[in-house]
């Protein structure tokens, strides 16, 4: 029942911190929207620019905008897995310190029971001591 509630956990928290991404990625439209510009000489320039600019990134690899968004991808991908093993951590550090309260609780037992059977007479102090 416990293991349910843990993976039920880890999926809500995975999946905010999916939806928390998508939510930064907001697409960013331009419009050009000089329709009438009062020379051709400045959207000539404009075309003679953008032709420049596609050579340049032919020249430098091309596909500029592919290779970004591989590395926006790898990115959210990388963000997500250090936000699911900070939650693996600190459910780790908890289940850590459950065992240490258990063991700790243990040894005072032990501690007690030896103390008793010590004030009875039932353990040699040799024994006790070994």
């Amino acid at each position: 029942m416990e293991l349910h509630q843990k993976y039920d956990t880890y999926k809500g928290k995975l999946e905010s911190l999916f939806d928390q991404e998508n939510d930064f990625e907001s697409p960013i439209v331009l419009l050009n929207l000089n329709l009438n510009s009062k020379s051709s000489s400045g959207s000539e320039r404009s075309v003679r620019v953008e032709e420049k600019e596609d050579r340049e990134r032919e020249e430098c690899g091309g596909g500029g905008g592919l290779e970004e968004e591989k590395w926006r991808f790898q990115a959210k991908n990388l963000r997500a897995e250090c936000n699911v093993l900070r939650m693996e951590r600190k459910f780790a550090l908890k289940k850590l310190e459950r065992n240490r309260v258990k063991m700790e609780r243990t040894l005072r037992s032990a501690k007690t029971w030896s103390y008793r059977k010590l004030q009875h007479g039932h353990i040699e102090n040799s024994k006790v001591l070994s």
